[in-house]
């Protein structure tokens, strides 16, 4: 179920009734071919991506039909299957080479004639998607494609402290508290015509600084991007500062990142540790069905630490995960 959403077949339920799969050599090679049964394990590894990255609701996601006159559903449908054709050939296509490091950090992904023109891209006919290089001064990995954009932002906005509170949470694990209630608009605070920014200027007060340094700096990176993923230098007649300085959870106190910009940062967070450790995390709840909080933390450590080992293949990551306690042994 963990790695085909669906039941087990004959050679499972074999081993399983001749109690083969309490070793654990057993049950690491089956691991291993239902991962490389591409099939079936490739549609289960995209719908944990999918629920990790926030975009299952993506084919509904709207937007403004005044602002963006040329979104169809049609267009949904594409950035969903871009999504699903990105990640595929990272974990399963022939050659691939199965690394996190390259889904987060690539500068390619698939494009059809709808989608293309979004990215700056020219020449390309039809309906189906191809792979094409993306320049990677602009967008690295999987975070800066039109699907992760689109589905993070709202029908007309670029929804900045959205962006970077989801990437703060998910893609860092570096919890952030809600903010308390009755809050004001800080759109308010700024004159018509701010950029994002100057929108969010009342964020360096003491009182909302302690939460929105840590994630700010994402989003105003990511200003770059507008509300359908386009990339774009001005807002509002005024050109775009994404530059900022981002806090990392692995080093409390530390100096954090001083980035130029979101390719820049991205650059620099696959350097450290965060963003794989997070991963490995998060697979490793899912995978478990506990939330993190309730991960052991030295079977939790343990699993990191193999990830790294194995240079950050995803599908050695699965294994790890497989052959821990939790994953086959239920506390009563």
């Amino acid at each position: 179920y963990s790695l085909w959403n669906t039941a087990p077949d004959a050679q499972l339920l074999m081993l399983a009734s001749q109690g083969q799969l309490r070793d654990k050599t057993v049950l690491l090679a089956q691991a291993q071919r239902l991962f490389d049964a591409q099939a079936k394990s490739a549609p289960a590894m995209n719908a944990f991506l999918q629920q990790w990255l926030y975009l299952e609701n993506l084919p509904t996601t709207a937007k403004d039909p005044t602002l963006f006159p040329f979104v169809t559903p049609e267009l949904n449908a594409d950035l969903g299957e871009e999504l699903r054709l990105f990640s595929n050939s990272v974990l399963f296509d022939p050659g691939a080479d199965r690394s996190f490091k390259t889904l987060f950090t690539a500068s390619y992904t698939f494009v059809n004639a709808r989608t293309a023109p979004l990215y700056g891209i020219t020449g390309v006919p039809g309906n189906d998607l191809v792979r094409r290089d993306l320049d990677p001064t602009k967008r690295r990995g999987v975070t800066s494609t039109l699907p992760f954009l689109w589905g993070h932002s709202t029908a007309e906005d670029t929804n900045l402290v959205g962006r970077g509170a989801y990437f703060r949470n998910e893609v860092l694990c570096g919890r952030i508290s809600l903010p308390p209630g009755g809050v004001p608009n800080n759109a308010q605070f700024a004159p018509p015509n701010s950029t994002g920014r100057q929108r969010l200027g009342i964020h360096a007060t003491p009182a909302c600084a302690g939460c929105h340094s840590l994630f700010d700096g994402i989003g105003f990176a990511l200003e770059n991007f507008d509300s359908i993923g386009q990339y774009r230098t001005m807002d509002q007649g005024q050109v775009i500062d994404p530059t900022g300085t981002l806090p990392l959870p692995s080093e409390p106190g530390g100096p954090g990142l001083t980035f130029s910009s979101y390719a820049d940062l991205i650059g620099q967070l696959a350097e450290k540790p965060d963003v794989y450790s997070c991963f490995a995390t998060q697979l490793n709840s899912y995978i478990s069905g506990r939330d993190i909080p309730e991960l052991d933390s030295c079977e939790k450590a343990k699993v990191v630490e193999q990830f790294a080992k194995a240079n950050y293949k995803v599908d050695q990551l699965v294994m790890a995960v497989v052959g821990s306690a939790t994953f086959s042994e239920r506390k009563n």
